[in-house]
């Protein structure tokens, strides 16, 4: 049973990179048809960054691991569409990790929660969803945490 209220996430990259090498994170985008998923072109930006590095380190080919990620169901959204909330994302969590900012900023901009294994959003004004979390509102019964 999917959640009625809980329609749209911002995701952290922590969990676009899980999902894209397969961990418990791509059991979201299962119910991609009735949940949808933005991220910031920053963040998408970082996971195609640090995919390559984590296929290497795992002895894994990177070129499907990419195309994984080429596929996902996600909005990549453009600075422009979340420029007017960088200010307050960044005096928020900034210090913390400069990186998440973007993300913040842009749930921010559409009121919606943010997927992230990190407590970088902590005491950040917004709610957070880690993936072990969301999987639960998302109606899968065994989520393990990654």
């Amino acid at each position: 049973m999917v959640s009625k209220t809980l329609r749209s996430v911002v995701a952290d990259a922590n969990v676009l990179l899980s999902a894209s090498l397969g961990h418990a994170a791509r059991k979201v985008f299962e119910k991609a048809r009735v949940f949808h998923v933005i991220t910031t072109d920053v963040a998408a930006g970082e996971v195609r960054e640090y995919l390559p590095v984590l296929a290497a380190r795992a002895g894994l080919d990177r070129a499907p691991i990419i195309r994984v990620f080429d596929a996902l169901p996600i909005e990549i959204v453009p600075e422009s569409g979340y420029r007017t909330r960088l200010k307050d994302a960044a005096s928020l969590i900034g210090k913390r990790d400069p990186d998440d900012t973007t993300v913040l900023a842009l749930a921010l901009k559409r009121g919606l929660p943010v997927w992230s294994n990190d407590d970088d959003f902590d005491d950040a004004g917004v709610l957070v969803f880690t993936t072990a979390e969301l999987l639960k509102v998302l109606g899968f019964s065994s989520a393990r945490r990654r």
